[in-house]
This record gives structure tokens, sequence and C-alpha cells, in this order.
């Protein structure tokens, strides 16, 4: 069982994020022989893929693994997505409408160490041990490291925490060296903080140049992506072995993890928030729907100036970033305490009406029927609903169902060639989610296939629409070339674990949570979608440690009419069906 700040006798759990890890990625850099320590995990204990969330982006795929909910239930699902009342907001942790398993561990005893995890700002108020968070968070001016005291000399002692986006001011000459140094400062942090937390039971720390190095380096080293060239001998070695570079560094971090539980006993845990692979297909893909919207007349724009030409100027600027701009103002350390004196209660309104996004300024709402969620990312379509929005016009039930099923037709039916569609599905937010936080989720999901014939016709399709080619990354000299995939990966040593096998079937983030509860002896709540990854433990240890069932754990509502399991085997036929998991 994992130790307790009363009773230091148990085990550790490191928890080690690979964020956009996959094994087709991860792989070729095991079979070079130059990653020992990530042998030695595999053979010692269980590898699996680990099915991410529908959509496979950062923020839902965090959140279900931090939670073991789906994202119908934990409330978030992008970037950027409305609130109750209908306004676009920047999502953070406040968002999430369920606890993650760092806080259950918290209140259970269990201190916890949290380094770089996304999408846990802003962090606990009185964390039992240290969080520093990760992607999604503002700028190192915001009240990011907890406890405050931690904060300066966690700054001064490891100054890649000042700067939130490592892409900054960088080019493809010099990221790669940028992301390798942050891999190596990052598990620095890690040994740093166990010196000062050294009865912490579990340490989760997140890794993101496995990420960043395939959106924009992978079409140097994986031979499927359409733009390798292995004859071109101008291609810099370093870029080659980017990733490589990026595992090896982990590697030596991986190598301490696992002597200390060797020695006194534990668990190493390896997980990802989805996979990568190559980008095959567009890039600003909310221009091409807001322009299909529009030609199809749901989207009613005042001209020039209207949303079809601000998204496809989104590589120039993007909505999204102009408003990340405005967040790293709302909440400056330094101010934090005067704003809060001096606004009192008035400080929610004002830091919400910062945050709202003026997006789609030029719509004409009384006539529009639908729109794409802002962002660039052009994954959720919503229907301007009665209630949703401001100013929804479509009124609830028939009408709903026959836009929504119209505009679900007209997408399948777009066409890379005859018989190959542009999608690999458009989903109802009821076929992809469930939960009661479904009514804050898109009305559909637009699963975008990358294919490579895309590249081949010119990134036109049947009809003669045009997609935008993969572009620069907005505010940088950097292309992006790879892009997600619903395949990330887990992996399990240590205790109880079996030694040297692979899953019968793969686990779901949301398998996450309960498996920890499992580790940590905590009850499970009985309305998480995921299941303990029994697969990966003997018999004998699991009937030993047969976690109880606790109270449901959302935020808002405390009733669940979902069947956990039911629901978790529905969406894996579904992505079956799909054709993702092959």
């Amino acid at each position: 069982m994992i130790r307790r700040r009363s009773n230091t006798d148990g085990s550790r759990l490191y928890i080690i994020g690979l964020d956009g890890a996959s094994f087709n990625y991860l792989d070729p850099v095991l079979k070079s022989g130059r990653i020992p320590n990530f042998k030695r995990l595999f053979d010692n204990g269980v590898r699996s893929d680990c099915i991410s969330t529908i959509p496979p982006l950062t923020p839902p795929a965090w959140s279900t693994m931090l939670t073991g909910a789906n994202p119908g239930k934990h409330g978030i699902f992008d970037f950027l997505q409305p609130d109750e009342s209908g306004a676009f907001r920047i999502v953070d942790a406040n968002n999430r409408r369920r606890k993650s398993f760092l806080v259950h561990a918290n209140e259970n005893d269990i201190q916890t160490v949290s380094l770089l995890v996304p999408y846990t700002f802003p962090p606990e108020p009185d964390p039992t041990g240290l969080v520093v968070s990760g992607l999604g968070t503002p700028s190192a001016e915001s009240d990011f490291i907890r406890p405050h005291e931690f904060r300066d000399p966690l700054l001064q002692n490891f100054p890649f925490l000042n700067e939130v986006d490592p892409t900054k001011d960088e080019s493809i000459e010099t990221l790669h060296q940028r992301l390798l140094d942050m891999t190596v400062s990052t598990a620095d942090l890690a040994r740093h903080s166990l010196i000062e937390f050294p009865d912490c039971g579990i340490i989760f720390t997140v890794f993101q140049a496995t990420d960043l190095i395939p959106h924009f380096y992978s079409k140097y080293f994986d031979p499927d992506h359409p733009g390798y060239n292995a004859d071109d001998h101008d291609i810099p070695h370093a870029y080659r072995r980017s990733l490589a570079r990026v595992y090896e560094a982990i590697d030596i971090y991986l190598g301490e993890c696992l002597e200390d539980i060797d020695r006194n006993g534990g668990w190493v845990i390896l997980v990802s928030d989805h996979g990568s692979q190559p980008l095959m297909g567009a890039i600003g893909k909310d221009a091409f729907i807001s322009k299909w919207l529009e030609d199809n007349a749901y989207l009613v724009t005042g001209g020039d100036k209207g949303r079809t030409k601000q998204a496809a100027k989104a590589q120039a600027g993007s909505i999204a970033n102009r408003l990340l701009f405005l967040a790293k103002r709302y909440t400056p350390h330094g101010i934090r305490d005067a704003v809060n004196r001096l606004l009192g209660t008035r400080k929610e309104a004002l830091v919400g009406k910062l945050s709202e996004i003026p997006f789609l300024e030029d719509i004409d709402w009384t006539l529009t029927t639908a729109f794409c969620a802002p962002g660039g990312y052009g994954v959720g379509l919503y229907i301007n609903r009665e209630g949703d929005f401001p100013h929804g016009i479509v009124p609830r039930g028939a009408e709903y169902h026959r836009i929504r099923d119209e505009i679900k037709k007209g997408f399948e039916s777009l066409e890379i060639e005859p018989g190959v569609s542009l999608f690999n599905g458009v989903l109802t937010r009821e076929e992809a989610v469930w939960g009661p936080a479904t009514d804050l989720a898109p009305d559909l999901f637009l699963m975008w296939r990358e294919d490579k014939r895309l590249k081949e016709r010119n990134y036109t399709l049947v009809d003669g629409r045009k997609l935008d080619p993969p572009g620069e990354k907005s505010g940088s000299r950097l292309t992006w070339c790879g892009t997600h995939r619903m395949e990330g990966l887990f992996a399990i040593a240590g205790e109880g674990v079996r030694s040297g096998v692979g899953l019968g079937k793969s686990p779901n983030l949301s398998d996450l949570l309960p498996t920890i509860h499992m580790l940590a002896g905590i009850p499970v709540p009985s309305d998480v979608d995921g299941n303990i990854i029994t697969g990966a433990f003997e018999d004998e240890f699991l009937e030993a440690n047969k976690p109880g069932i606790g109270p449901t754990d959302d935020k808002k509502v405390d009733v669940s009419s979902i069947t956990s399991q039911e629901e978790s085997d529905k969406m894996i036929n579904l992505l079956e069906g799909l054709g993702y998991l092959n």
C-alpha cells in the first residue's frame, strides 16, 4: 500500500507522464538499445496501448486520467469551451467537476508531489506536498506553485519554469535542444522534490517534450511521414535523433525510479494522454468548417470581416492566443493578495469578464444556426440552440435534431477521393460522451482522417473544396508536421505486477484512477467510468488489495445513471468501428 504521512513504512508510487507518447515512436528507440531502463520496465512489468478520450486532446485527456471519468462527467472537452451562460472561456482546472486522484490521496493522508501535470492550474489551495502546474498555466507570474514558499527558490533553481511555452521564440534549428534541456531539468526538478518531500507517497512528473518533438520533427525521423526523405543528407542528425535523445534523458530518471522500488517496494507507472502520428491532413480546420457552414447557410457573417476570414487568419494570431495573453494578466502572483482585498466578491465577476472569449463578433446571430468552436482545432461544432447560448435561435427538440442531423450528413458526405471520407466519423455528443456535463459538450465531434492522399491531391476534395495545408504554429517559426492519435501508452512494474506480459484488452485513461486507488487503499468513487487494470496484477495481489466503493464524486450532482462498464465497452466498440483500434 502507498505510504501515508502518518506511516512512511508503505511504498511509493512513481507516475511518469509522457505527453503524446505512443509505441509507434517509442519502440524504434527501444530497439536501438539506448534506453535500457524502458526495456527493463517492460520486461519486468506490463505494457499496453492506452485509449484516449474523444477528442484526443490534452485538456480532456489528462482530466480523464486524473478523475477516472469521461469528459461528459468531468466537464472539460477542449482548450476553449462554453460555460453555463454560453460564453466561451479558456479552460483550466476550475472547470473540472470532479476531484483528481491527487486530491483523494491528500484527503487520505498521502503526501503528493505533482510536477508539470497539464491542467492542474490553478493548484489546490492547500496540497499536502508540492504542486507545480503544467500546460494550461497562463504565465510564470501566475500562482502556479504551491506551497508559496517554494515559488521563488524553484524559479531561481529551475529557470525553465519561468517560461510556460517552450516553443516561444524558437525555430526548428534550436527547439530540439531547448526541449532536451527542459527534459533534463524536469528530471532534476523531480529529484529535488524528493529531497524536499522525502515522505511523499505519490510523485507524478510529466515530460512535455515527448509531445512537442513529434509535432515539429516527426517528418525527420518517421519513415511513414509523407514529408520524410531518407536521402536528404542536409537534414541535421540532431533532427533525426530529436525524439530519441529525449527518451534517453528520461531513461536515466526512469532507472532511478526502478532502483528505488527494487530496494524499497512500490510501483512505477508510465502513461500518456494520447499518442502521436504524422500530420497528413489539414491545418486551420476551424476555417474550413466555418466556410462549409457559411456556404450552406448555417453560419451567416458580416462579409469579409466575418468569422470565415478571422478563422482563415488563425495562423497569424488566433483568438485563443490573444485570450491567453489576457489570461496571463488576471492572476499575477505579485498583486494577487491586493486584488483579493480590493475587489472582494467582485473579483470573480471581473476575472470571468476578462477570460470571456470575444469570438464571432461579426456573426448575425439572428440567422446563424451552427458555428465552429473557436481556437483553430476544428474538433467541435455547436448548434446555436435556445437556452444554450445568449442569442440562441434553434428550438430544442425536433428542429434541433433536424439541423444537427443535416449538418452531420453533410460533413459525412465530404470525400478525399471517391469512397474515402474526410472524417473517420462525425459523432453526436450522445455518441461521444455521457454524464451530467454533456450539455457543455459540442453537438458534433469531427474525427478528422489523417491520410496521405490529401497531400497527393493538393488538399483538394472530390467536390473541389480546398483545405489549408500544414503551416506554421501561430506566433512562431515552427511548422506543424505531427498530430495526435487515439492510442497512447500505459506500463507498470512493481509489487504484485505480472512480469513481461501484455494485456489482452487495452485500458482507457479512465482506468488509471481506480488502479491508483487500489494501490493506495482508497475507496473508488462509485460513479467513475474506469475499472482497475486487473490484467496487470497477480491474482493474489488483487485479492489482498480490493478497494472499497466510495460515494459519487461529481461536485454538482450526486447521482449517476450510467453503468460504467457498459459505457466503457460502448466507447471501445465505437472506436473500433471508426477504425482507430486496429
